[in-house]
């Protein structure tokens, strides 16, 4: 939860049904409950949130803006015979939800340089005299006892590239398929793809751009097995997007 001139947010967190993704405000003025809409919030738990004021001058914080970031997602994997299952996965990327004069607009998958490795339950202050945010600690895939400082007058909140669809949604491991991703904000001139699984594990693939969509050639997938992966494309050498999932299928099929 975070606190913010008489409201109290309330994102995501765990219930009986499991990790959830909704986000409520309590108006302590007149102690009523409103709702914004985050449905395409990853559902979280153990995660950081904070508000931020607008920075006078700052192009991507203009507005009072929330900072979500880090804590747990539930992802759908396999485990070594195959059967689906549900795992718990470190959150990398930050959502912020910006306070406008219209309503609350969102950002999400926000990759920021130099922001602190996953975690979990970290700590974090604000240092208004300084413009920073200072992050602390946490859980990692172990306890880390490291520091970091954020200068909140460099971001770049610009809006990201987002996929709509990807042709085919999968293909064999040994690569090499035609892949066409269409989206918003794909138009460029060069565009690079990548497909990254939860353990971290990377391949990228240059693409080109044509008429406001990327296409590329599959790369080999190192696991003649295959799996789901998440798939980022940037273009120009801009910001990547959101992912969406994509099936690298068994060589063997």
């Amino acid at each position: 939860a975070a606190y913010f001139k008489g409201n109290i947010v309330v994102v995501g967190g765990e219930d009986r049904s499991g990790y959830l993704s909704d986000t409520f405000v309590l108006n302590t003025g007149t102690w009523t409950w409103s709702w914004i809409d985050t449905s395409a919030l990853a559902p979280l738990r153990d995660h950081m949130a904070i508000w931020i004021p607008s920075l006078l001058g700052s192009v991507s914080l203009r507005w009072p803006s929330l900072f979500v970031f880090g804590g747990h997602t539930r992802v759908e994997c396999e485990d070594a015979s195959g059967k689906e299952k549900s795992d718990t996965k470190l959150v990398e990327d930050c959502t912020i939800c910006q306070a406008t004069n219209t309503g609350y607009e969102l950002v999400y998958g926000v990759k920021i340089d130099g922001f602190p490795l996953p975690r979990a339950s970290a700590g974090f202050v604000l240092d208004m005299d300084r413009l920073r945010l200072i992050v602390y600690g946490g859980q990692g895939v172990e306890p880390l006892g490291d520091t970091h400082v954020l200068n909140l007058q460099s971001l770049d909140l610009r809006p990201l590239p987002s996929i709509s669809h990807v042709q085919p949604s999968q293909g064999q491991a040994c690569g090499g398929i035609p892949l066409q991703i269409t989206g918003t904000l794909l138009d460029g001139t060069s565009a690079l793809v990548r497909f990254v699984d939860e353990t971290g594990e990377c391949v990228e693939a240059e693409g080109v751009c044509t008429q406001g969509r990327v296409e590329c050639l599959t790369p080999a997938w190192p696991s003649e097995r295959g799996g789901t992966v998440d798939l980022q494309v940037c273009v120009d050498q801009g910001r990547w997007s959101c992912p969406v999932s994509w099936l690298f299928s068994s060589s063997a099929q």
